[in-house]
């Protein structure tokens, strides 16, 4: 960053006319600011240590978002299979819905057959 000169700026202020106090108070003003400046300003070695936390902050980013996607696996493999036990025992559920549904219409048609031959042995 460019620093001013204060000893030429003196010199041309005195040279345009301004009272002697007054280029030095603008002058203590002016290096003030500078110097407020250059403070604010990062110098190489900040930069580098911000640099390296920016490092540090992306790993520990790389290495929480490697554990959640291992456990958001883990809970997905655990859900799966709970739905496949849940739709197995589902399945033998209704097997067993249908086979007890088939013997009872098996029943129901052996009895309406003997009710009908009852009928026409009536006849």
């Amino acid at each position: 960053m460019a620093t001013v000169d204060t000893l030429k700026a003196y010199e041309a202020l005195i040279g345009a006319d301004m009272p002697d106090r007054q280029a030095r108070a603008l002058l203590t003003i002016v290096q003030e600011l500078q110097e407020t400046r250059l403070a604010e300003v990062a110098g190489k070695g900040d930069l580098a240590e911000l640099k390296s936390a920016v490092n540090a902050d992306i790993m520990t980013l790389k290495e929480d978002f490697a554990a959640f996607k291992a456990e958001v696996r883990e809970d997905f493999a655990a859900f799966k299979a709970e739905v496949r036990e849940d739709f197995a025992a589902f399945k033998a559920e209704v097997k067993e819905d249908i086979a007890a549904f088939k013997a009872e219409v098996k029943e129901d048609i052996a009895a309406f057959k003997a009710e009908v031959r009852g009928d026409i042995a009536a006849l």
